[in-house]
């Protein structure tokens, strides 16, 4: 691929300008190729096609009546609903997770302040698929980067299992979900947004913790089947065209030329 992209900067860095016209799986007509360059990869190849300037015939663009938008009719139960949406109060949730399966999890964000941490009961491997959720009169657009972790996942070849530790994740006498903020300093105390946003998170997770965890397993199985499906039947490697021609450069002479002098 480096090698394409300098054969393309040679080209351009010459007298002409390359035009890409087409790029795809479908070599051009050979009527009007008048050269053509062959990077072999292996298992496919990339062709570079430099074929005749095409003749581009104007095209009649006529102006569109602008149509008023479609009227929606809600029924009563939409209504209601829209109206009670609009009445909730909104809030954004980001976090970046590492999931420990079966034991919980280590919970980082960022405000003003820097990084937070804390230490959640909760396995986020059964919250990575939801957006969005709703508690306590309160909307939360949520976005969770998941990472579960792996006694495997180190920075040598994969074969030794690490010896660090596992976090101290709380526990609760009754099973419900709860967390513990990690201050270390001022600078690392969440505000009181911040924990109100995650107590309401855990009270979601154990209002719907049997759906959550039904919902993770099924797309993990989904994606476990599509992953058996592509190594029993890998993807055929295919060639790539990549149809160009050239045209003059404009001279840079005549644009540098100084203006005459009154």
């Amino acid at each position: 691929m480096k090698f394409s992209i300098c054969l393309l900067a040679l080209l351009y860095w010459s007298e002409s300008i390359v035009v890409a016209q087409e790029f795809g799986n479908q070599p051009a007509s050979q009527a009007n190729v008048l050269d053509t360059v062959e990077i072999d990869l292996g298992d496919r190849s990339i062709f570079y096609n430099r074929i005749e300037q095409p003749i581009l015939k104007p095209q009649k663009v006529e102006a569109e009546t602008p149509q008023p938008p479609p009227v929606v009719q809600l029924t009563a139960e939409e209504e209601a609903e829209l109206r009670r949406h609009e009445s909730l109060r909104f809030e954004s949730l980001f976090l970046s997770v590492t999931a420990y399966p079966g034991k919980g999890s280590v919970v980082q964000w960022w405000n003003e302040n820097g990084q937070q941490s804390a230490l959640s009961s909760i396995d986020f491997n059964h919250l990575q698929h939801i957006s969005d959720f709703e508690w306590n009169g309160v909307y939360y657009s949520t976005l969770f980067f998941v990472d579960s972790w792996s006694p495997y996942f180190t920075e040598d070849d994969g074969t030794n299992p690490t010896t660090e530790p596992i976090p101290p994740f709380p526990q609760t006498e009754n099973g419900s979900s709860t967390f513990i903020a990690v201050v270390i300093s001022e600078m690392t105390q969440p505000s009181a947004q911040e924990v109100a946003s995650l107590e309401a998170l855990h009270a979601f997770y154990d209002a719907n913790r049997i759906k959550l965890i039904k919902q993770s397993q099924e797309m993990e199985a989904a994606r476990l089947g599509q992953e058996q499906w592509l190594e029993a039947n890998p993807p055929i490697p295919k060639d790539t065209f990549v149809n160009y021609f050239l045209i003059k450069k404009p001279s840079s002479a005549t644009s540098m030329e100084p203006a005459p002098l009154e």
